[in-house]
């Protein structure tokens, strides 16, 4: 048996995997609030996508979209008060 071939067979077919609840249209219109405002958090572009698109999906989901456009999400973390502040004059 050839092992390309396998490995092939491995995924599932298109008919079975989960179909995107926004299209083209819509993915395009989220890059546009990212590159506007990059502070965006994905809970406000849920709300955003409920109320212009009335398109209800989880923190998770939108997350994994902004993923697939190559954008990601990173945490700001709060500096610890015994962490030594620079001070440049």
């Amino acid at each position: 048996m050839d092992q390309a071939g396998s490995i092939e067979r491995l995924n599932a077919p298109a008919e079975r995997k989960k179909k995107n609840k926004l299209n083209a249209a819509q993915i395009k219109q989220i890059l546009e609030w990212v590159k506007v405002d990059s502070q965006l958090t994905t809970k406000a572009i849920r709300i955003k996508l409920e109320n212009v698109f009335n398109i209800e999906m989880s923190k998770s989901t939108v997350h994994q979209e902004i993923k697939k456009l190559n954008y990601f999400y990173i945490k700001p973390r709060p500096k610890r008060f015994k962490q030594k502040q620079n001070i440049s004059c």
